[in-house]
């Protein structure tokens, strides 16, 4: 016989406080601040506190996803990488910095990214089409063009030019704009 859940999770706790919160002051949209107030306040969130471990793991993650080094073609990249490993305790996390991690390893590590990346483009594409079947304003918002390639190009363009090179100095390209001022 399957197990019944008895009790929410946290996040349906969490998000049954927040839709308590709207509906005590008859709000369509809110702001954390003033709920997570709201809520301890009231005594609806109760958590304990989580042990120095927990909180050191947490912040050292976080760290490591914000870490950055300047690779030797000028790029900004990411330095230090997840990689899920399966054992017989469970998945556990391990991290490995991309500038001498085995490919086995980086493939992993990307892999796992583009799931992500993949699982957030679904999602937001589920969200868009319910909001557009079901909005009280019968709008419509125009499908999102989900190919990234088009953005990542232009992401790589360059943002500065050489006037010179370019055969024109910014006299020449604000008469070209018929951007003329003459002085009086």
């Amino acid at each position: 016989m399957p197990k019944t859940r008895v009790r929410p999770t946290l996040n349906e706790q969490l998000q049954a406080i927040v839709h308590a919160y709207m509906i005590e002051y008859g709000l369509e949209e809110v702001n954390l601040d003033d709920v997570a107030a709201w809520a301890v306040k009231m005594g609806l969130y109760q958590r304990q506190p989580k042990t120095m471990i927990q909180t050191a793991k947490e912040e050292i993650a976080r760290a490591l996803r914000a870490e950055r080094h300047v690779d030797p073609q000028g790029r900004t990249v990411r330095t230090m990488h997840p990689v899920k490993i399966e054992g017989e305790q469970g998945a556990l996390w391990e991290w490995v910095d991309m500038r001498t991690a085995r490919p086995k390893r980086m493939r992993a590590a990307f892999s796992y990214r583009r799931q992500a990346i993949v699982a957030d483009v679904l999602r937001h594409k589920t969200d868009v089409d319910s909001y557009n079947d079901n909005n009280r304003f019968g709008v419509q918002i125009p499908l999102f063009d989900y190919d990234f390639n088009k953005d990542v190009a232009e992401s790589e363009l360059p943002t500065n030019y050489d006037e010179e090179a370019l055969g024109m100095g910014l006299d020449d390209l604000n008469e070209d704009l018929g951007n003329t001022h003459e002085e009086e």
